[in-house]
């Protein structure tokens, strides 16, 4: 029986409601194969089909082995790629905005504050600093507010649901994943069998600015693809110096 398949092929392929069922799925204690098989289900967006092809499918996912279904979701296993933002959350009776893909339009001192929040996440699963995270890169006006750090321990009393929190950090991480790709010096590999030490990009924006103060503010508020190439670009100079005092 011939069942023809029009899915995501990508992490930016995904729907929002798709991309927070997965990654809220990734997150659950389901045991690995009913996981496999339930973000296939998802994938398949099964209300998209009339009753013959639903048919079809659960033919399909009862007989056939793993191995047949198996490359339709292989890719969600693999690295997140995900740079998409769910671009309006509804929630408090509020509209909160997504910043733009792959990041691009955040300030330095944003993503250094984002990035220590998703290190938090990922070391010991704060969900306050899940939460941290999602009002760190959503603005509640579709123009971004200067940034405020110290605004941000008010933010902890506006609830926002899980699946959404989990898909704004696994977003941020896709980004993250872009921006490594393209500035591998300042996102250096990690070596095997070696964990590296977390270096707070804050602590970074002050070393740049040297300890003028007059500085700190322009650094901060610079775009954060500008600063990352000017970063990298430091660091290749740097390693030159290294190179010809052998």
């Amino acid at each position: 029986m011939a069942v023809r398949l029009n899915i995501p092929e990508t992490w930016d392929q995904l729907s929002p409601s798709q991309f927070q069922k997965i990654v809220s799925l990734f997150h659950s204690s389901e045991p690995s194969i009913q996981q496999e098989y339930q973000a296939f289900r998802i994938l398949l967006n099964a209300r998209w089909y009339q009753w013959i092809k639903k048919a079809r499918i659960r033919w399909l996912l009862r007989t056939e082995p793993r191995s047949v279904w198996l490359p339709f979701y292989e890719f969600l296993y693999q690295k997140c790629t995900r740079t998409v933002f769910v671009p309006e959350i509804k929630a408090n009776g509020k509209t909160y905005y997504a910043p733009n893909n792959r990041l691009n339009n955040l300030s330095a001192v944003e993503f250094a504050v984002a990035n220590d929040l998703h290190v938090v996440w990922r070391s010991k699963q704060s969900t306050e600093a899940l939460l941290l995270l999602f009002h760190v890169l959503y603005s509640e006006s579709k123009k971004r507010a200067p940034f405020d750090k110290l605004a941000l321990d008010k933010k902890t009393a506006e609830k926002i649901p899980l699946p959404v929190l989990l898909a704004t950090e696994a977003t941020f991480l896709g980004s993250l994943n872009h921006m490594s790709s393209k500035f591998p010096k300042v996102f250096p590999a990690s070596q095997k069998n070696k964990q590296s030490k977390h270096v707070s990009f804050e602590k970074i924006i002050l070393a740049m600015a040297k300890g003028d103060l007059s500085k700190l503010s322009t650094i901060e508020n610079v775009n954060i693809y500008k600063f990352l190439e000017q970063f990298q670009d430091d660091i290749k100079e740097a390693n030159e110096r290294k190179r010809q005092q052998r």
